[in-house]
């Protein structure tokens, strides 16, 4: 892949795009990531839609497979350029309101400071199933509780032990377009 100039999509990336329309032919739950992991060098590249981010996560996590679940954090520069660091949470089994609204008001204070910083999140752990219900509720909560701290989010995904995947958002959230 070769790095462009585009611009990105839109000017305040926030949760909610979608990949591309999944093949409905085969359960979710049994589609494997089989993609190669690209290089650690693709992470530093810009992204300009859902499956550009999806492969900058793949090149940053590497192989697939979890001990434990985790949330996983990058700053996003200008809405394009992830940070290579990843910040790591252990999950408890429910959501947890005061936790991530706790997280959320830090990261937004370091985002306030900073001019043109967002945030991209990844739900790890372990499995080989699709997306579950507990799956869209640490989604739903991340993204109620950033928006509360006015904490701008790139997409979010999920990992588990085969595959990385979007994971549903609010369509009127202002998300990156993924039909660019």
């Amino acid at each position: 892949m070769t790095s462009d100039h585009r611009s990105p999509t839109c000017s305040q990336p926030a949760f909610g795009a979608a990949d591309p329309v999944p093949d409905r032919t085969v359960p979710a739950s049994t589609v494997a990531d089989t993609d190669p992991i690209p290089p650690t060098e693709v992470a530093q590249l810009p992204f300009y839609d859902a499956a550009e981010l999806r492969e900058r996560w793949r090149a940053l996590i590497g192989p697939l497979g979890f001990d434990e679940p985790t949330l996983r954090l990058t700053f996003v520069e200008r809405g394009t350029h992830m940070i290579p660091v990843i910040n790591q949470l252990p999950l408890p089994h429910t959501p947890d309101r005061h936790l991530l609204d706790t997280m959320m008001e830090h990261l937004g204070q370091v985002i306030a400071a900073s001019s043109g910083l967002s945030l991209a999140v990844l739900l790890a752990r372990p499995g080989a199933d699709g997306v579950t219900a507990r799956d869209r509720g640490w989604a739903s909560m991340v993204t109620e509780c950033a928006a509360r701290q006015r904490v701008p989010l790139q997409p979010l995904f999920r990992a588990n032990d085969i595959a990385v995947v979007a994971l549903p958002g609010d369509a009127e959230s202002g998300a990156l377009d993924a039909a660019s």
